[in-house]
């Protein structure tokens, strides 16, 4: 993928990084990722460099399009957090399962450290640190004692996202409020595999299995408040795979072959998935002219077949387990 590619993804919103802007920040952007896929080759050389052209560039516009929605179009490259994210700290928050997790992974002494969300997936609490500091440095402690080694807008900042997209995680789980909580299916696997294990024999269109992936308890149950951003990541991919010219999914050619063939974009992604009883089908179309940047973007909504969608499913109807998995941002 060239600078000039995704500057076409983010031309809309002004591209600002480092201080760049425009094609610099672009050229900035791709090299950072190029420094962080150099650190660890053997476990990031497979990012977007499979076999087939057209899955390297859909894992490409998945890949963005979460970035977009997570830094705010590399806006927001470190989170502003109401404290440092150590689960042993009074002030995280921190349940007794997280802080028993973080036991392994101590916090620094000095108050000072904090491990907030730090790249384009936001590296977060104490416990993500330290297994990230073992794979890069392998030592937990390099991480723990020095969590400021994460640059954001650096290359150690996009090895951390790299970490994340390329490792397996685990997903789903329930979702807010909880007087209306959901469950969201759960499992463990990486972003970059749910791009290449899309199609109906997986049972899931890949870019809605990345959302799940990334932030599903939250925005893959429609019982959550946070739900539109499902959408938005959505809509996002499907401009990002229009403009490199790519299908968005490897069985259809386009949004209409898909829809004629049955194949159903939001699979993976409950919230947008139309097989859920409590959900509604996405439905997206492109605009008839390109705008100012030269793309003819989506627009997606929630399609339900009767006026209101059925009643949400509650944890009574659909218990969760009690464990909820540690995952970027959200625990």
């Amino acid at each position: 993928m060239s600078a000039g590619q995704i500057l076409q993804f983010f031309q809309d919103w002004g591209l600002n990084y480092n201080g760049k802007t425009g094609l610099d920040a672009a050229v900035e952007i791709r090299s950072h990722i190029a420094c962080a896929i150099a650190m660890k080759p053997a476990a990031f050389g497979s990012f977007c460099n499979a076999a087939d052209a057209d899955t390297n560039m859909r894992e490409a516009a998945a890949f963005f399009s979460n970035v977009r929605k997570e830094t705010g179009g590399f806006n927001k490259m470190e989170e502003t957090a109401p404290h440092r994210y150590c689960t042993s700290d009074s002030l995280s928050g921190a349940g007794a399962e997280l802080q028993a997790a973080g036991t392994a992974y101590p916090c620094s002494a000095d108050s000072h450290m904090s491990y907030h969300g730090r790249g384009a997936i936001q590296l977060s609490w104490n416990i993500n640190y330290g297994r990230f500091s073992e794979f890069l440095y392998g030592d937990r402690s390099v991480l723990l004692n020095n969590p400021d080694l994460v640059v954001p807008a650096g290359a150690t900042g996009w090895a951390s996202t790299l970490w994340f997209w390329m490792s397996d995680q685990g997903f789903g789980g329930t979702a807010p409020p909880v007087q209306l909580d959901a469950c969201v299916p759960t499992g463990t696997m990486s972003p970059h595999a749910a791009i290449l294990g899309a199609g109906s024999a997986s049972g899931h269109a890949g870019m809605a299995q990345t959302i799940n992936i990334i932030n599903g308890g939250w925005e893959c149950a429609v019982t959550s408040p946070h739900r539109v951003k499902a959408t938005q990541r959505m809509q996002s991919y499907l401009d990002f795979a229009g403009m490199l010219g790519v299908a968005p999914h490897p069985e259809c050619s386009s949004i209409a072959d898909c829809a004629a063939k049955g194949i159903n974009l939001g699979a993976g992604c409950a919230l947008i998935d139309a097989s859920e009883s409590n959900a509604c089908p996405l439905e997206c179309t492109q605009k008839g002219a390109a705008d100012w940047t030269g793309a003819k973007r989506f627009t997606c909504e929630s399609k339900c077949t009767t006026a209101q969608p059925s009643a949400a499913k509650t944890a009574l109807s659909r218990p969760c387990g009690a464990t909820r998995m540690l995952r970027g941002r959200m625990v």
